[in-house]
Formats: C-alpha cells, structure tokens, sequence
C-alpha cells in the first residue's frame, strides 16, 4: 500500500510546524495525542435503528437525477446499509415534471461540524459505471442563501468530498478527494467554483492501481483545518490544498448516488438518462453501500493561522496563474 501514496507538499508557511517529530499536517487521531473524539458526531452503527439525535436519512429531491428516500437506508448486524435501487417516478424541476429512474439513501447529521478529523470505514457499491459512494460534508444550499450576507463575493456554499468512489467513468482506479465552493457574484447569482473547472482550487483526484474500494471496507479521512485541508486514505495522507474558502460549518453527509452512464450533463445540467427496468438489472441494481463506522475528533485550532481569503474573481486568476 505505502508504494501507491504519493505525499503533496503545502505550499504554505505553517506547515513548518512539528509535534512529537510528526509534521503537524501528517498528524492524524492513531499517531498523535492532540485530537479529541467528538461522539455527537460518530457511530459505531451497532444499533438496529438510525440515531435519530444524531442523523436524519431525509427525503431530498434537490439532486437532479435521483431521489433520496429515508426506506433506502437501514442498519444491521452493526453495518449502516445505503441501497440504490430502481424506481422510475417524476418530480418537479422549476416548472417542470421531469423523469427519474432510480432512488437512493443519504445519512445527513442534524448539527453541523467546523474544524476537524472526520473519517469513514466504507465498501463502495459494487455497480461501476455508474455510481458514486461518498462521504463528504456541505451546507445546505437553500439554508445558506437564505443566511447570506445579501453581497457581492459572498461565499454562500461550501462542499468538501473526503471520498468519492468510482465516480470517474475512465477507471474505478481514481479516488476522488474534491472541494468546491458557491459565491454571489457581481449581481447576487450563484457563481460554482467546481473542482473540475478550478483545479488549483479544490480538485484532489488519487490512482491507486487495482483499487478494490466496492470489494472492501477501507478508511477515508478528511481534516479540515484553517490553513489547509488534508486528505487521508487508511491513514495515510494523499492530498491537501489550502483553506481559502471552507470555513462554514458543514453537516457530515454518507450517500450513494448516480453517475455515467445513468446521468448526463446537457448544456450544463445534470439529466437523467431513460433507463429501463432490465437495463438496471443488467448494470447490477439494486446495489448497496456499507459503512462500518463514521468517527470524528477535534484538536485546538486556535493557534493554527488562517489561509482564508476574500473571494474575488482578480483573487482566483492569481491563484490559476500561480499554480500553473
């Protein structure tokens, strides 16, 4: 395994720091006494049922090309199961009634995390192309419009992916550890800074040859810290960028969810491709996402410097030129 990570440097001055002879950006909870476990946001999953204090498993029909039910979701013999499974309903898109074909199930924690050491033992779905098991924490959309500052440069989403597997149609060989982040614009519209658009930004795609991530529970990890976020997969760092834009409160997101060849993008938008019931059984629906556990920790960060910055279009283009 140790042959397949590959380690990024920071290119910021606080990563001079040591702790115990470890780089404090290579500290992690199983090599350091500084982190904390936070248990309003961890679980075993041995229960029968969903934490209801903890998590929600909601009805969200904000993704474009699925639904999320709360009955794809269950817990058993200390496994927290998410199933994709097909189901051919519409729903209303502005205007509109469009055509959907499948549902899934999402665990969304109740409360929202800051700063820390968030981790998830998964085995990803076994259906490739085509799905997508992630672990990643974001604010809510409509929730965060609606507490913005009403401004121009305003950041008014942030989305962290600790893992997104076999999400890119190439190779189930590349992990995907992005960052993206929502501002108003000059006119108070929604401006997407997307990883795949800003690669400088946020984009952290990992290949790790022969990956066996929908055969077998590995660990996948995320610290978001004020000067940078770092990127962990069974223990091991696999990638950061600095923090400049991820600073909101966030909630701690376990999904499965759609991809190519099952969706596609037409004219910016996220569509959902015609599928019938015999073609979802072909590609392997109904399929299931495992989770063993989701654990987090805390450390003080009160004495980490900052690298967040004021957005603005003038700030992004240095930054694209810089990491050129």
């Amino acid at each position: 395994m140790k042959s397949y990570f590959i380690g990024l440097v920071l290119s910021l001055s606080s990563m001079s720091c040591f702790a115990q002879q470890i780089p404090s950006y290579r500290m992690t909870p199983y090599n350091s006494n500084v982190f904390t476990k936070n248990d309003a946001f961890s679980d075993e999953f041995n229960d029968t049922a969903v934490d209801k204090k903890k998590w929600r498993t909601p009805y969200d029909d904000s993704f474009a090309t699925w639904t999320f039910v709360s009955e794809n979701i269950r817990q058993q013999n200390g496994i927290l199961q998410l199933m994709m499974s097909y189901d051919r309903h519409t729903r209303k898109r502005g205007k509109k009634q469009i055509d959907l074909y499948f549902n899934s199930g999402m665990l969304r924690s109740i409360n929202k995390v800051g700063y820390g050491y968030y981790e998830a033992r998964v085995k990803g779905a076994p259906v490739w192309p085509g799905t997508c098991s992630a672990f990643w924490m974001y604010t809510i959309p409509g929730e965060s419009k609606k507490m913005a500052k009403q401004a121009p440069n305003t950041i008014i989403y942030n989305e962290i992916d600790a893992i997104e597997l076999q999400q890119v149609p190439e190779s189930k060989d590349i992990l995907s550890c992005n960052m993206h982040v929502w501002v108003f614009d000059d006119n108070l519209k929604t401006k997407r800074l997307m990883a795949g658009q800003y690669p400088q930004l946020g984009k952290n795609e990992i290949t790790i040859k022969d990956w066996n991530g929908e055969k077998s529970f590995h660990t996948y990890a995320v610290e978001n810290r004020p000067d940078s976020v770092v990127f962990y997969i069974d223990n091991k760092r696999v990638a950061a960028k600095p923090n400049y834009f991820w600073h909101k409160d966030m909630h701690l997101i376990l999904s499965l969810g759609l991809r190519t060849p099952f969706e596609k993008y037409a004219n910016g938008v996220r569509m959902a491709v015609p599928t019938t019931p015999e073609q979802a059984a072909s590609a392997g629906f109904p399929c299931t996402m495992e989770v063993d556990y989701i654990r987090s920790w805390t450390r003080d960060y009160s004495k980490f410097p900052s690298s967040q910055i004021d957005y603005s279009d003038d700030v992004i283009q240095k930054i694209t030129r810089n990491n050129q």
